[in-house]
């Protein structure tokens, strides 16, 4: 009697250890449970970590589960956990250089783009006008009359995007003459009475052909520092 009595309880808590064994590798198994290791207070023993909005109701389920939960499948689902970690650490390690490289490009192609757009609209504003020598050279000539933070903006956008702006213009001025070519005298004599109006308000760039060179252009410095490009 006594003896089939023991045995029939250790039959049951062996039946509630696989139940609660099991119950405990599925949480972890399906992330409701996020880490098993060690205990910061007790550190031979094992603990778990949950999702801080698990209900307290289905944590105190999963505590049960635990206290059930066989020391062999503590002690494996804590390796499982500690090798899990150690590949997340190493991927955020892996992705935090290409993270700060994508940032450094999307930021340099922002400062590009804004250079490019205040060098375009100083040349529409006659603040700079460009040259090209015959062996192709790029130069840049400032307006006299800009305050020195104007000037100095400028020359940065000169040195970072003057080729691309300049061809971009003699594009422009290439155009027009070619249009120009083809329309009779008095809608070419209407056309630049137009240009010249919108010059004076400051919506259209001073235009006398390709390659405006030092003086040629209203407002540009004759003497002013030629800037290489």
């Amino acid at each position: 009697g006594g003896r089939e009595a023991a045995c029939a309880e250790r039959g049951q808590r062996g039946g509630e250890g696989r139940a609660g064994s099991n119950r405990g590798a599925a949480a972890f198994r399906g992330g409701e449970v996020r880490r098993v290791c060690p205990s910061p207070k007790v550190p031979d023993r094992l603990g778990w970590w949950a999702a801080k909005d698990m209900p307290e109701a289905r944590r105190e389920e999963l505590r049960a589960a635990w206290r059930l939960t066989a020391l062999p499948v503590r002690e494996a689902l804590a390796e499982v956990s500690s090798a899990a970690l150690a590949v997340e650490e190493r991927s955020q390690a892996l992705q935090e250089p290409e993270v700060a490289i994508e940032k450094a490009k999307a930021e340099a192609i922002a400062a590009l783009r804004e250079d490019f757009d205040t060098l375009k609209r100083a040349w529409v504003r006659n603040e700079a006008t460009y040259n090209v020598s015959t062996s192709g050279d790029w130069r840049w000539w400032l307006a006299e009359g800009l305050t020195v933070a104007r000037k100095n903006r400028l020359q940065a956008c000169v040195q970072s995007v003057g080729e691309m702006v300049g061809f971009m213009a003699q594009q422009f001025e290439e155009m027009v003459n070619g249009v120009l070519q083809y329309i009779s005298p008095s809608a070419r004599s209407e056309f630049e009475a137009e240009w010249s109006e919108a010059v004076e308000r400051g919506y259209a760039p001073e235009w006398n052909g390709v390659g405006d060179g030092p003086g040629e252009a209203s407002g540009a410095s004759s003497n002013g520092p030629s800037l290489g490009m």
